[in-house]
Protein backbone atom coordinates (compact mmCIF):
# COMPACT_ATOMS: atom_id res chain seq x y z
CA UNK A 1 0.00 0.00 0.00
CA UNK A 2 0.84 3.42 -0.76
CA UNK A 3 -0.41 6.79 0.72
CA UNK A 4 0.56 10.04 -1.36
CA UNK A 5 -0.91 13.39 -2.42
CA UNK A 6 -3.77 13.55 -5.16
CA UNK A 7 -3.54 16.75 -6.59
CA UNK A 8 -1.17 17.59 -9.39
CA UNK A 9 2.60 18.94 -9.15
CA UNK A 10 2.33 21.75 -11.43
CA UNK A 11 5.65 22.88 -10.96
CA UNK A 12 9.40 22.09 -11.79
CA UNK A 13 10.09 18.80 -9.63
CA UNK A 14 13.43 20.04 -7.20
CA UNK A 15 16.14 17.22 -7.57
CA UNK A 16 15.25 14.71 -4.77
CA UNK A 17 11.80 15.06 -4.95
CA UNK A 18 9.65 12.22 -6.80
CA UNK A 19 6.00 12.95 -8.12
CA UNK A 20 4.66 9.20 -8.97
CA UNK A 21 1.43 8.60 -10.93
CA UNK A 22 1.64 5.59 -9.00
CA UNK A 23 -2.20 4.35 -10.27
CA UNK A 24 -0.39 4.56 -13.79
CA UNK A 25 2.85 3.36 -12.15
CA UNK A 26 0.58 0.20 -10.66
CA UNK A 27 -1.12 -0.69 -14.20
CA UNK A 28 2.26 -0.97 -15.91
CA UNK A 29 3.60 -3.05 -13.64
CA UNK A 30 0.45 -5.53 -14.66
CA UNK A 31 -1.17 -5.08 -11.11
CA UNK A 32 -4.29 -4.09 -10.18
CA UNK A 33 -4.92 -0.50 -8.27
CA UNK A 34 -7.40 0.73 -6.02
CA UNK A 35 -7.57 4.09 -4.73
CA UNK A 36 -9.49 5.80 -2.15
CA UNK A 37 -9.52 9.46 -1.21
CA UNK A 38 -9.03 9.33 2.30
CA UNK A 39 -11.49 11.14 4.83
CA UNK A 40 -9.29 14.11 6.00
CA UNK A 41 -6.98 16.58 4.21
CA UNK A 42 -3.69 17.22 5.35
CA UNK A 43 -2.51 20.87 5.08
CA UNK A 44 -5.60 21.17 2.71
CA UNK A 45 -4.70 18.49 0.69
CA UNK A 46 -6.33 16.16 -0.11
CA UNK A 47 -4.65 12.15 0.20
CA UNK A 48 -5.23 8.96 -1.99
CA UNK A 49 -4.50 5.52 -0.62
CA UNK A 50 -3.28 3.19 -3.50
CA UNK A 51 -3.94 -0.55 -3.29
CA UNK A 52 -2.14 -2.80 -5.86
CA UNK A 53 -2.54 -6.25 -6.24
CA UNK A 54 -1.96 -8.89 -8.74
CA UNK A 55 -6.13 -10.06 -7.90
CA UNK A 56 -8.57 -8.12 -6.42
CA UNK A 57 -10.12 -9.74 -3.59
CA UNK A 58 -13.83 -9.65 -3.47
CA UNK A 59 -14.11 -7.45 -0.41
CA UNK A 60 -11.57 -5.16 -2.64
CA UNK A 61 -13.96 -5.24 -5.42
CA UNK A 62 -16.69 -4.26 -2.92
CA UNK A 63 -15.14 -1.22 -1.15
CA UNK A 64 -13.96 -0.04 -4.53
CA UNK A 65 -17.49 -0.26 -5.68
CA UNK A 66 -18.77 1.74 -2.72
CA UNK A 67 -16.03 4.51 -2.89
CA UNK A 68 -17.14 4.91 -6.62
CA UNK A 69 -20.64 5.35 -5.67
CA UNK A 70 -19.67 7.81 -2.44
CA UNK A 71 -18.37 10.08 -5.14
CA UNK A 72 -20.67 9.87 -7.85
CA UNK A 73 -21.78 13.85 -8.48
CA UNK A 74 -18.62 15.26 -6.84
Amino acid sequence: MNIDWSEPWPWKTPEGLWCHEYQALYVEAGLNCAAFLLPETTNGMQQKLFVASRRMTPEMIRLMNRAEEDTDGF
